[in-house]
């Protein structure tokens, strides 16, 4: 009997110690795999934070801006934000100070609102789609001049997310703009003496005549700060309309 108490007591030992080795063991493989998940984890960070830093930091040798393209696609964003706020918003101020009785509705209203807003939409899109195609480019074609067409174009296009009247101005401006801008392209061989103020002179006419002559093709928002700043009286534009329109037309029939 004490021979088989014995025997049973050593296998209950056997039995014992196996299970703890067994506990051991498994407690080291449990410990080495969340150790060896999380140097993958880390590991993961390590090259994703580092290949995010080199997206954000990348950019072409024609590239002129500081820091990586990304990144200046974003702080243009944000100067576009800021800048399309302040004007849009001074523009109201302004509006507003000349009539005092509509100020808080020019700054609060809901229209005024939702006009601002599209108009800072329209500002950071044209910003950023003109960086983002250019830098795009400049990674699959050499040619600065033609990768600034392309960006300008696709940029220009963003126009038609404004209202009309507002797109129209805007147009407008960039046309003078582009026409001046193709002037400088052109180089120092095709330019003329005094170009610059010869061409200017032409816009001044150019604008002289349709207040005078073509006062309907004038945009509605230039026509009232044109109106409001001129300083004309009623006989001022009833001589327009009433003498020189009728010499100009007569002139024109003949």
């Amino acid at each position: 009997m004490d021979t088989l108490s014995k025997e049973n007591d050593m296998e209950k030992e056997n039995a014992s110690q196996q299970a703890s080795s067994f506990k051991e063991i498994s407690e080291k493989a449990r410990r080495k795999s969340t150790e060896s998940i999380e140097d993958i984890e880390d590991t993961i960070k390590k090259e994703s934070q580092t290949l995010l830093k080199r997206i954000l930091d990348s950019r072409t040798k024609q590239c002129k801006h500081k820091g990586g393209c990304i990144d200046n696609v974003v702080k243009g964003a944000v100067k576009s934000f800021m800048l399309g706020f302040a004007t849009k918003y001074s523009i109201n101020l302004l509006a507003g100070l000349m009539r005092p009785k509509t100020l808080l509705n020019a700054l609060f209203s809901a229209k005024s609102i939702l006009d601002s807003g599209r108009f800072i939409l329209f500002v950071i899109i044209f910003n950023i789609s003109y960086k983002i195609v250019l830098c795009t480019l400049r990674r699959i074609i050499k040619n600065e001049k033609f990768n600034s067409i392309v960006a300008g174009t696709v940029s220009a296009s963003t126009l038609a997310m404004d209202t009309f009247n507002r797109r129209m101005m805007i147009s407008l401006l960039f046309f003078s703009r582009s026409l001046e801008t193709f002037y400088n392209w052109c180089g120092p061989s095709y330019k003329i003496y005094l170009g610059e103020t010869i061409f200017f002179m032409v816009q001044c006419v150019f604008m002289k005549y349709l207040y005078a002559y073509e006062w309907e093709l004038v945009p509605k928002s230039v026509a009232k700060i044109y109106k409001a700043y001129s300083l004309q009286k009623k006989n001022d534009l009833l001589i327009k309309e009433n003498i020189w329109r009728v010499m100009l037309d007569s002139k024109f029939k003949r």
